[in-house]
């Protein structure tokens, strides 16, 4: 997905209908943020690979990073998910 430019994925979340909810991190160190070209914070994808939409808020309202989004409307728990053997 190269029009999406990844810095650092932090969580891929499987979503019930089959997708997965990519987030993406990004500070000051990655460099300046170019708003014609910056980097997705969130991502859904579809098992074949398609984009379903994409987050890029880095202007008025800037959002920020997204290291973990709260899923509202998804079943499970948010205190499962870990990054890696950190628990």
């Amino acid at each position: 997905m190269p029009d999406y430019n990844f810095k650092s994925i932090q969580i891929a979340t499987r979503l019930s209908n089959g997708d997965t909810l990519i987030n993406n991190w990004v500070n000051q160190w990655n460099g300046a943020i170019d708003p014609a070209t910056a980097p997705a914070q969130a991502i859904e994808v579809t098992a074949d690979k398609k984009i379903v939409w994409a987050l890029r808020s880095w202007t008025d309202p800037a959002l920020g990073p997204a290291t973990t989004i709260q899923l509202l409307d998804e079943s499970g728990v948010p205190e499962d998910v870990h990054f890696g053997s950190i628990r």
